[in-house]
């Protein structure tokens, strides 16, 4: 609308200005004809009185005399004074007479050898008459000769017009042949025609004209709008407002095709392009729910990844899997979930660089822990919208209880060849301990009272009993044992185990403490395995404390978070280098003098024979914290975790 407006405003505009120009130019040539008229009829004036020879009037006080001819003056016979006015002196008068009654016009003759002074031409009728001679000199005169020019006299406006004014031979009779300009102008006559009201009448009509153009422009405006409101502007509304709803989902919008024109063919063009973007949106949804339906009912974790290996969407599975909600990782790199170090050209590389349709990686989970998958790459690229196929589909299967039954199975094999090993030692060293213990014995009674045999019987017993410690710890560790998951309380476990140690703790003159929650749950647990568990960390504890200021504490927490049963065995003791924190766990390791190295590695097979995990902190000169977590088991996790 706002550029038909404009269109219809310039057009206006056009019309009104050349309207306003060419009235113009007809007051100007108004006012040029009324001055060739005056410049005419002064002509005609100057001509008859020319022919005359001038014209006698009565001498009086208000006539001036001629001083300039000869004869100026005659009498008649009664004596009465006749005074000659020339052509020149008859055109000045009429001139002073017309501006004494208010006409405003002017004129007056010139020339550039004028015989009265006051006759002196202006510097624009001395440049006209010089060219005039000019343009007769060279025989290129046009038939009238003149000039005009506009002009301020007292501040108002005039239309200055100066004509050539021939000579012939009325003027010898003033002039002498030497006074005529070559070519026979003898000079001018200039007229003055006033403008003051020839302009405001140009400024009214230019407002009058400026007026009319702005309400042709206002009203033909109302009128287009009308019109094109009407039969142009509320049918494209309605086009408007139904792509809008196209725009927004509403597929069932309607656009009545009202007429047989180009808005009629964009209507017709509407319905086709809505019943075809209805269809494909159709299709699409079909295509998205199968799509989602898939993703979703797959028992495995599933990821698409597009170009540059960033994850553009994922099935619910993987958050079960990694804590991560969809929106949380979606948009982000794969190296985000997998581990970097498993990577090849999209993707995949089966640790050895060569490339694998299936392999074996870890996924970070959000807690910051890892999980052990097993990675399938789809041959098939999954196509995208505009047909390129460039994204993947990665299957996730959480491997963690296979790893954990491989493992499990190692370590039985482990334990069945070091049983093996062991029984077979156990006999071949039990049987000469017990031939040096007896002997130990005869000789201790047969010399009972030399201190030399004493001496060595002592320290040769005590190594005997260590030997023979160690024999029964190795059978213990690589025997396997039976567990019996009960019913049971752990709050009496711990006290038992507290009051097993006590004596010990006192002797070392060191403090144990226990601090056990009330109102611990009932859970199935193995209360042998529990207890020596335990008994083996106070020992450590123990072992560890400095002399005389040594405490312990035991700390017994439910952490439904991790639907377990924490316990916290804490000493103030020398503590664990770092060096040594990563094998204190590996069988027979041990830097105390008196060990076997076996306690901890019991203690985490038991714990894991539970389903739970023991973890250690340490500060070197500060102590050390053993952590254990037992879970909440019911006797159908039980079960499942025994098969």
């Amino acid at each position: 609308m706002l550029v038909v407006t404009a269109i219809v405003g310039l057009m206006m505009a056009v019309i009104f200005t050349t309207l306003n120009i060419r009235y113009h130019r007809q007051m100007k040539r108004s006012l040029l004809d009324t001055a060739r008229a005056f410049y005419n009829e002064i002509v005609v004036t100057r001509s008859w009185i020319a022919l005359h020879t001038g014209v006698y009037v009565p001498k009086d006080e208000a006539v001036d005399s001629t001083t300039y001819l000869r004869g100026h003056e005659v009498y008649t016979e009664r004596g009465k004074c006749l005074i000659l006015k020339t052509p020149a002196q008859v055109t000045r008068e009429l001139s002073e007479l017309s501006a004494s009654m208010g006409a405003g016009f002017r004129f007056h003759i010139t020339s550039l050898h004028p015989v009265n002074p006051h006759n002196a031409p202006t510097p624009f009728e001395k440049r006209a008459l010089e060219r005039f001679a000019e343009l007769v000199s060279s025989g290129s005169a046009p038939p009238m000769l003149e000039a005009y020019e506009t002009e301020v006299v007292n501040g108002k406006h005039y239309l200055r017009y100066f004509g050539a004014l021939l000579a012939n031979r009325s003027c010898q009779a003033c002039h002498t042949e030497s006074d005529l300009i070559a070519g026979g102008i003898r000079g001018g006559i200039s007229v003055l025609v006033p403008m003051d009201e020839a302009l405001r009448d140009m400024r009214r009509n230019s407002y009058l004209m400026i007026g009319g153009a702005a309400a042709a422009v206002l009203i033909t405006s109302l009128i287009l709008f009308v019109v094109l409101r009407r039969m142009v502007l509320a049918r494209l509304k309605r086009v408007e407002l139904a792509a809008r709803r196209l725009q927004r989902g509403h597929y069932d919008t309607e656009l009545p095709v009202d007429a047989d024109d180009e808005i009629g063919d964009l209507a017709r063009s509407f319905q086709q392009m809505r019943d075809r973007i209805r269809e494909y949106t159709r299709n699409l949804e079909r295509s998205e729910r199968k799509y989602r339906m898939l993703l979703q009912r797959s028992p495995e974790s599933i990821l698409l990844v597009g170009e540059g290996d960033v994850i553009l969407d994922a099935n619910e599975n993987i958050t079960r899997l990694t804590g991560f909600a969809v929106d949380e990782i979606r948009g982000k790199p794969l190296s985000f979930l997998l581990d970097p170090g498993v990577k090849r050209d999209y993707g995949i590389s089966d640790g050895n660089g060569r490339q694998a349709d299936r392999y074996e990686s870890s996924v970070r989970r959000k807690d910051g822990s890892s999980v052990p998958v097993e990675v399938y790459v789809s041959r098939e690229p999954v196509p995208e919208g505009d047909g390129q196929a460039k994204n993947r589909l990665l299957y996730l299967r959480d491997i963690s209880e296979r790893k954990r039954i491989e493992a499990q199975l190692v370590e039985n094999e482990k334990m069945h060849a070091l049983g093996q090993l062991s029984s077979g030692i156990a006999h071949e060293i039990r049987n000469p301990l017990f031939g040096i213990r007896n002997n130990l014995e005869y000789l201790a009674r047969r010399f009972p009272d030399d201190p030399e045999v004493r001496e060595i019987y002592t320290e040769m017993l005590d190594s005997v009993e260590r030997m023979n410690q160690l024999v029964n710890d190795v059978l213990d560790f690589s025997r396997p044992h039976e567990t019996s998951y009960e019913m049971n309380e752990l709050a009496p476990v711990l006290r038992k185990c507290v009051d097993l140690v006590r004596k010990e703790f006192d002797r070392a003159h060191a403090t144990l403490d226990l601090d056990v929650q009330e109102d611990l749950p009932r859970f199935r647990f193995d209360p042998h395995g529990i207890e020596q568990v335990i008994i083996n960390l106070l020992t450590n504890a123990l072992q560890a404390l400095p002399d005389g200021n040594g405490r312990v504490l035991v700390r017994c927490r439910e952490r439904r978070s991790k639907k377990c049963v924490e316990i916290q065995v804490s000493d103030n003791g020398v503590g664990i280098s770092r060096e040594d924190l990563s094998r204190i766990f590996d069988p027979f390791f041990t830097r105390s003098p008196n060990g076997t190295g076996l306690g901890l590695t019991i203690v985490k097979r038991i714990v894991e024979q539970h389903g739970g995990k023991v973890t250690v902190k340490s500060r070197p000169g500060r102590g050390t914290t053993f952590v254990v977590e037992i879970p909440l088991w019911t006797a159908s996790e039980v079960v499942s975790h025994e098969i």
